[in-house]
Order: structure tokens, then C-alpha cells, then sequence
């Protein structure tokens, strides 16, 4: 005989089934942050290996010309429509991440500048600055762009580092670094802005038709020139953008000039410092320390552009806690984001005596 026992277990009651959704939802909220955490591994690794292949591309530029790529000329030159297509005035006036370009099996966008310039090709064909590059780049803040008119400009996340501004007696707490390197230029003294491994390549004057009023150029910068070591000197490193920046829409031609791309020249586009606090106009009075890219910055720091943007003079990353760095001596290495600014000058320069072990950091 059948027992007419109804089975209990046939199926789940609305409190199991609401208990069983609650543990999902408490797994998944403890392994999202830990897949996040791989992901961004993953992608500082990524960064890592960008800057090694930008380090590698320019010391295979060192050893086929003997020194270093420099920071090339100045912004005018940048945008002067008689340079776009060729350099005039004996140096380079695109900036190094233009120079290493053929050592990143980049050729094509090398060699395409004889043609289309900078950032205004003809109708329908592709700017130098429009080509991705993809060691210059960031993974975890993604390829970055300005578009500008027709165009959409391809933005770098790397820079150079320029020295503080230093006399006699070495850095002192003065920020202007621009405005005194145009004020020792015409005498050759460029020592006290350009005081890492990339240089500025020299400076013409132009009224922007390829005539110069007035023409400097500066000695380039071999593995000789390097007395402090090239591996306890920073070669390139992540440069600091706010979050806000990732896109935006140029206005005018120099309205962008600490960020307009990849193939700008010796400003802070490609060329970033560190430096003490002081009461300059440019940055305030809080030390140039390395600055992750949610962080905003003091109002009286940053120099607001007047769309709101902020000037990113600095060094920083979209890394938790951390900014890769790429050495002279080609290798790469994670540095905290509350590393010593004193310590990070000295690693900038590189021949300023102070000899400081970058494993300190």
C-alpha cells in the first residue's frame, strides 16, 4: 500500500529561496573586489611592460645616435604649420615619444609626418598625433583622446622628468621651471631646468611662417653625461592626469598645452617634474608629490584652466597606492605614492652628486 506521506523536500520554501539568493550575493560581493584586484594587476603589468618598451626604444635611439631623444623644441614649434612636416632649425622639434617612434616598430606613423604633419593632414587622411600607440598608453585608464575639430588626438600617459629649478647651491624651492629656462636660454644655460636624462633638443623663435628670430641649441645627453647612474636615475614615468581629463575637447590650438599628445614637444605634455613647495604662481604651496589620478588637487595648486580643467605639472597613475617608473638602465620598477619628493629629485637628476638607491623607495 502507497503511503500518502507528502514528501517535504520537493522543493524550496520562499525563506530558502531568499536565504540562497542572500549568500550569492554576499560570495559575489566578496569576489568582485578580489577579480578587480587581478584585473588591475593585470593591467599595472601591462603599464609596466609599456615603459620597458618605451625605455628599450630609447636606448636603441642612444646606441644608433649616441645620445639620448631629447624633449625636442618648444610648443611654437609644435603648432607652427612650416615645421609640421619636417624640422628646421638643426634639432628636432617633436618630442622624444616622437623620435623613439621607428625602435617601437612604429615606421609607418614615423614616416607619415613627411607628408600629413602633425595635426593638420589633408582631407581625409590621418594625423600623426590621431595613431594610437599602444606602449604610450596606460591600460588602466584606457586610450585616452581630444578631439579638435575633425580630429581625434591621441594622449599619452609618460613624461620625461625635468629637474627643479636649481642654482649654485642646487634645487632651490622655485617652480616657474619655464619661465626660467626662457630667461638662460640665450646664453646656453639650460642646466637649470633640463637636469634629467631628456633634454630639451634647442629653441627657435619663430613667427610661425619658419623664420627664426633667434636660434639655441643644447648638448645632448649620452650614458656619459649620466654621473649620478643610469640606474638610479628616472628615465620616463607615469604622468599625473585627473580622472576628469581621461577625454575632453580641445578649444583652441594652445589651449591644451600640458596635454595635447604623444608627439608634442619640450612642455609639460611630455615632460613632467618634481620640485619643492614654494608660493609660486604655478603650483601653491604644497610639495609636487606623486598624485593618483581620483585625487584632486587644491585649487590654488592645480592653476585652473579656465574651463575648469587643472594644469597636471606632476607625476601620478590610476594604480592603487603606486607609479611606474622606467630607469636609464632600462628596467622598471612599481614606486609608492608616498615616496619622499626629496628623494624623487634626486632620482630625476642626473648629475647632481646625490648618488640614492632606488630601492630605497
Amino acid at each position: 500500500m502507497k503511503s500518502k506521506t507528502r514528501d517535504n523536500h520537493a522543493g524550496f520554501t520562499l525563506v530558502e529561496l531568499l536565504v540562497v539568493i542572500a549568500i550569492i550575493g554576499i560570495l559575489i560581493g566578496m569576489l568582485l573586489p578580489a577579480v578587480q584586484q587581478v584585473r588591475e594587476a593585470a593591467r599595472r603589468s601591462q603599464c609596466m611592460n609599456n615603459l620597458k618598451q618605451d625605455a628599450l626604444g630609447a636606448l636603441n635611439y642612444e646606441s644608433a645616435f649616441g645620445h639620448f631623444p631629447t624633449a625636442g623644441g618648444c610648443s611654437d614649434a609644435y603648432h607652427d604649420p612650416a615645421q609640421a612636416k619636417k624640422a628646421l632649425f638643426g634639432f628636432e622639434n617633436a618630442g622624444w615619444m616622437y623620435q623613439i617612434l621607428p625602435y617601437l616598430e612604429q615606421n609607418t606613423t614615423y614616416d607619415q609626418r613627411a607628408t600629413t604633419g602633425f595635426i593638420d593632414p589633408p582631407v581625409g587622411a590621418l594625423a600623426v598625433a590621431e595613431a594610437q600607440v599602444p606602449s604610450f598608453s596606460c591600460p588602466s585608464r584606457a586610450p585616452r583622446v581630444a578631439t579638435y575639430n575633425l580630429l581625434t588626438l591621441s594622449l599619452n600617459d609618460y613624461a620625461g622628468v625635468l629637474g627643479p629649478y636649481a642654482d649654485a647651491n642646487g634645487p632651490v624651492p622655485r617652480h616657474n621651471t619655464y619661465t626660467e629656462q626662457s630667461n638662460r636660454e640665450e646664453d646656453g644655460n639650460f642646466e637649470a631646468t633640463f637636469k634629467g636624462i631628456i633634454v630639451k633638443g634647442g629653441h627657435a623663435q619663430t613667427s610661425g611662417n619658419g623664420e627664426a628670430s633667434s636660434i639655441v641649441k643644447h648638448e645632448r645627453v649620452d650614458f656619459g653625461a649620466i654621473v649620478d647612474g643610469s640606474s638610479n636615475t628616472i628615465l620616463f614615468m607615469e604622468k599625473s592626469v585627473n580622472a576628469q581629463n581621461y577625454s575632453y575637447s580641445r578649444v583652441g590650438q594652445f589651449d591644451d598645452w600640458w596635454d595635447t599628445g604623444y608627439a608634442h614637444s619640450a612642455d609639460y605634455s611630455t615632460m613632467r617634474m618634481f620640485s619643492f613647495a614654494s608660493n609660486s604662481a604655478w603650483f601653491g604651496n604644497e610639495d609636487l608629490a606623486l598624485i593618483p589620478d581620483n585625487q584632486q588637487r587644491s585649487e590654488q595648486f592645480s592653476n585652473l584652466w579656465k574651463d575648469g580643467r587643472s594644469h597636471e605639472l606632476g607625476f601620478g597613475s590610476a594604480h592603487p597606492g603606486t607609479v611606474v617608473a622606467a630607469f636609464g638602465d632600462g628596467s622598471v620598477r612599481s614606486i609608492s605614492n608616498s615616496a619622499n619628493v626629496a628623494t624623487l629629485v634626486a632620482l630625476g637628476q642626473r648629475n647632481d652628486g646625490l648618488v640614492v638607491d632606488a630601492n630605497e623607495l
